[in-house]
């Protein structure tokens, strides 16, 4: 499933949505059935999971997606088992499978985790780190929730559980901290393409959210999407490294911050339009508590 979103635009009255659409569109990034995994995943799920084919489509639609390319979406999520169909009179739904719903399941503590600095970044500085490196014949798998640093090198916070496992299969550990870490490992923590991703996304969505109930739904699954993709790429910064001044801490911000703007008049715009297999969508619970 290779689809991009290079379909022409539906008409867009808010310019700042459709400058930020075209923008996505110009390097390739939005996959239409990528982006309805995370509409599903980010609004339909906390909705009892089931939603009809029309709900989606308005959202593409604000999203700049036309219809056809919708449509030949869930073809392709179906026949990948992605998603499955109820047909209820001459209305079609479609609610994540096991398999689809996986990606963003497991995820999903991560794209909404609670956003904060270290109290002190002087402490942050001087805290605990340790680098585990792999004899010859391990089993890299087993560096769970690591930042890999080289082929055979791992990076870990402190006292991760996960290193007694590594030393009794022989790896070496070593302690460190943040400010006695050579450059060239820092340079692997936070490399540039990462650092510009964080940036990328500050620029794109530091703008005045939409005026209308759907352009707010259209923009936080845009927001979402991205978060997710610029996540999913790269592993978690070693917390020393979440400093004030950290790139990767700006964004977080930012995402919560336009998130927790979106919420409200998105969720109004699927209480009143939102169509499930019962007629109006299910109420969302504890949506409030994401980023916090």
């Amino acid at each position: 499933m290779n689809q991009t979103v290079t379909q022409k635009m539906s008409a867009i009255p808010d310019e700042a949505l459709a400058s930020l659409i075209k923008d996505l569109q110009s390097d390739g990034s939005l996959r239409v059935w990528s982006l309805i995994v995370t509409f599903f995943g980010d609004a339909i799920v906390p909705r009892g999971g089931a939603v009809s084919a029309q709900t989606v489509q308005q959202v593409m639609a604000r999203c700049g997606v036309e219809s056809g390319a919708v449509r030949t979406a869930f073809f392709r999520l179906a026949a990948d088992g992605w998603v499955e169909r109820e047909k209820i009179g001459r209305n079609s739904h479609y609610r994540l499978s096991k398999l689809g719903h996986a990606p963003f399941r497991d995820a999903t503590r991560r794209i909404y985790a609670p956003v904060s600095a270290n109290s002190s970044d002087d402490a942050a500085q001087s805290a605990k780190l340790s680098i585990a490196i792999a004899p010859a014949d391990c089993d890299l798998d087993q560096a769970l929730d690591a930042t890999h640093l080289a082929p055979r090198i791992v990076l870990y916070d402190g006292n991760h559980p996960n290193l007694d496992v590594l030393k009794k299969d022989g790896w070496l550990v070593l302690q460190t901290t943040a400010e006695d870490m050579p450059e060239w490992v820092l340079d692997q923590i936070m490399p540039p393409a990462l650092r510009h991703g964080y940036e990328r996304l500050i620029s794109r969505f530091d703008l005045t959210p939409p005026a209308d109930p759907l352009g707010a739904m259209a923009l936080r699954t845009l927001l979402i999407h991205e978060w997710r993709r610029l996540l999913l790429r790269n592993p978690p910064l070693p917390k020393p490294f979440v400093t004030s001044e950290s790139t990767e801490l700006r964004c977080m911000q930012l995402v919560a911050r336009q998130y927790r703007q979106l919420l409200a008049p998105s969720e109004r715009w699927l209480d009143n339009e939102g169509i499930g297999p019962n007629g109006a969508l299910p109420t969302a619970e504890g949506l409030d508590k994401r980023f916090s």
